[in-house]
């Protein structure tokens, strides 16, 4: 009877710290974001290494998170983040140009 307690006990303290960990969700989007803007000024081309390395630790960080592993995900997900922010820097040293935002940079304007 006291071994039934004793393992429904540590059961229960094993499933609540998954449940009390806090969710790294800000950290997963800002390494998302920051892959997205390494790979708008051609960061997989222009700065590789760094992208790539970026786009494995995001890799880690979503697999870590899937397996409720917030610690290390939102560890994961900071170096991802770090990554491509200097793959986006690299890259626009080294001749990388944005987007424009729907030609508005264009100078052409629609006459009413």
């Amino acid at each position: 009877m006291r071994k039934t307690a004793a393992l429904i006990s540590s059961l229960l303290s094993v499933s609540a710290c998954s449940l009390t960990q806090t969710r790294p969700v800000q950290e997963m989007s800002d390494a998302q974001a920051a892959l997205r803007a390494a790979r708008e000024v051609q960061a997989d081309t222009l700065a590789p290494e760094l992208f790539r390395q970026a786009s494995e630790w995001h890799l880690k960080a979503r697999n870590e998170y899937q397996l409720k592993n917030f610690d290390l995900a939102k560890r994961y997900a900071d170096r991802a983040r770090r990554h491509a922010e200097d793959a986006e820097l690299n890259a626009l040293t080294n001749g990388g140009k944005r987007a424009s935002a729907s030609g508005a940079s264009s100078g052409t304007q629609a006459s009413p």
